[in-house]
């Protein structure tokens, strides 16, 4: 007979050798109880369950929302008499309040349950978060303002009291209304595909604390003129400018040392490109 408490235990515990910290309830020992009585994991665990994750997930100032209760069924059966019904090695989760009542709950074969669940988890975090953007832990996770023709965005650099240090990947990727964006000193990275498909973006001003421009951050703005390179970067990386079709004119600050292949791939009308004089990898 399996110890469930000992099963939760022990998961908590491997999150806690990985350092996973910030994913683990602060009341762990009482949760891992309440997870006892969780049915899908009474279910799990009949059925031959090989790995436990609980996440803590919370908003963007650090509030708890729920918790991501996931586990591994190594031996499924599709036709046991108790109807769980889920083939060998299937992911099964839920998410689960406070209280240890589950919210829902969903296998492998309700995908279209587990996107509208992470949608309207997803949504509960967004209404907390004053203002256009969504926001966890420091960075800019996406646009929820209002949208029309040719807008022009100034990026905040403070969201409530906590201080805007990052955008996402894929936050702004499609949006193309929108014309022009400023970003705050306060932002040190733009990760990947950030603006990936901005078509309608002409503009954007670069924080002057910006040490790298990542894989495809621009790709696909057909429509970027011009694009000002901070003196603080150190490296474009691969694509970051692909498919720019409408840039004439590149300029390459001095500290830039690393220019990855295929960083302006397919900027066709490029008439002008300079390396700053000073530039000793030039």
């Amino acid at each position: 007979m399996i110890n469930l408490k000992e099963l939760i235990d022990k998961a908590l515990g491997q999150c806690i050798k990985n350092n996973e910290t910030t994913n683990i309830p602060t009341d762990y020992v009482s949760f891992s109880e309440k997870v006892m009585k969780f049915p899908d994991i009474q279910k799990a665990i009949a059925h031959g369950s090989i790995f436990c994750r609980i996440n803590r997930i919370e908003d963007g100032f650090g509030q708890f929302v729920c918790y991501k209760l996931t586990t591994c069924i190594e031996r499924g059966d599709s036709g046991d008499e108790d109807g769980f019904g889920v083939e060998p090695d299937t992911w099964a989760s839920s998410f689960v309040g406070d209280d240890g009542k589950i919210l829902c709950r969903f296998c492998l074969e309700d995908e279209d349950e587990f996107v509208k669940a992470k949608l309207n988890i997803q949504k509960e975090l967004d209404d907390r978060i004053p203002g256009d953007y969504s926001f966890h832990a420091g960075k800019i996770k996406g646009y929820k303002g209002q949208r029309g023709n040719c807008m022009d965005l100034v990026l905040p650099a403070y969201i409530g009291n906590f201080r805007v240090s990052g955008i996402a990947p894929y936050a702004f990727s499609n949006l193309d209304f929108i014309r022009s964006i400023e970003i705050p000193d306060s932002i040190k990275w733009i990760d990947h595909c950030a603006f990936r498909d901005c078509s309608g973006l002409e503009r954007i001003r670069l924080p002057s604390t910006l040490n790298e421009i990542r894989t495809s951050v621009f790709s696909g703005c057909t429509n970027l003129r011009t694009i000002v390179i901070p003196e603080s970067v150190k490296k474009i990386s691969s694509f970051a400018f692909s498919g720019c079709s409408a840039l004439i004119e590149v300029y390459i600050p001095r500290n830039v040392s690393n220019l990855e292949p295929g960083a302006f791939y397919c900027c066709s009308n490029i008439r002008l490109f300079t390396v700053d004089k000073d530039n000793e990898h030039k």
